[in-house]
């Protein structure tokens, strides 16, 4: 079961009457947006759906496969979860989830997002630090993720 900022987290991604294209999710640690990100995926994923989950560290990879496997979702939906340091091609992705996403502007990161946002595919970020000192780091972040909902501490602390 969600908690209620989760739920308005996942409610923001997968929308009415269409999912959002390109969403974030600003939470800080521990407001489980693992959960949320596999839950809007689970949402939204019609089968024959390829869906990829990009992450930072082998640690993160592991935390994506265990929210996937603990959400119910359409059958025949392929996953590829995997750390962007493997560069993994994206352009067959219906759906991308960028785990860490403020990572995002680094040129290894986009050459992964470019191609699904190329395609027109969903692409989702999540992050409790999307922001960069550097302003074109964050025109960047601004630009490929578009929309932006906030989970404030105060609500993961109640």
């Amino acid at each position: 079961m969600l908690r209620p900022y989760q739920s308005r987290a996942v409610e923001f991604l997968t929308g009415s009457p269409a999912p959002r294209r390109r969403g974030f999710i600003q939470a800080p640690a521990g407001a489980g947006k693992t959960i949320v990100a596999a839950c809007a995926v689970a949402r939204i994923a019609k089968p024959g759906d390829k869906v990829y989950w990009l992450a930072n560290t082998r640690e993160q990879v592991d935390q994506g496969i265990a929210a996937i496997s603990r959400v119910e979702g359409p059958p025949d939906v392929e996953f590829t979860v995997c750390c962007v340091a493997a560069a993994p091609d994206t352009s067959g992705a219906d759906i991308v989830v960028v785990d860490e996403a403020h990572h995002g502007p680094a040129a290894s990161w986009l050459s992964c997002i470019k191609p699904a946002l190329d395609k027109g595919a969903i692409v989702w970020g999540f992050s409790a630090t999307p922001w960069h000192e550097d302003d074109e780091r964050n025109k960047i972040v601004k630009a490929t993720f578009v929309d932006f909902f906030s989970v404030e501490r105060s609500e993961v602390e109640a």
